[in-house]
């Protein structure tokens, strides 16, 4: 999952590069400044204005990786590697899904 806050100026997410499964492992405070070239402003935040949102997207490319790993094994192996990276994916797009729930609901 991917922590961001949104700049008190220009509303723009702003990523951080800090890995958090619970709001209570972020500083109380912060100041970061906005990368938006027009604003680039200084503000400071609380750990309460960090939301996560999910790093969707594996779903598709563990089907991609495992249909290129199956390739060895022929068509057939082609088609069981994409089920099996897909499902695998998919699952992973699930927990990262669920995690980022927990952290915005402060669990």
């Amino acid at each position: 999952m991917k922590l961001y806050i949104k700049c008190d100026s220009c509303d723009q997410k702003i990523y951080l590069s800090t890995q958090a499964r619970h709001k209570s492992e972020l500083p109380e405070k912060f100041k970061l400044s906005c990368p938006n070239n027009v604003c680039k402003k200084e503000h400071e935040y609380k750990r309460e204005d960090v939301i996560a949102e999910p790093s969707n997207g594996t779903g598709a490319g563990g089907a991609v990786v495992g249909g290129l790993l199956g390739l060895v094994g022929g068509p057939l192996g082609l088609i069981i590697g994409a089920i099996i990276g897909g499902v695998i994916g998919a699952s992973t797009d699930q927990s990262d899904s669920e995690a980022a729930n927990k952290f915005n609901s402060g669990g």
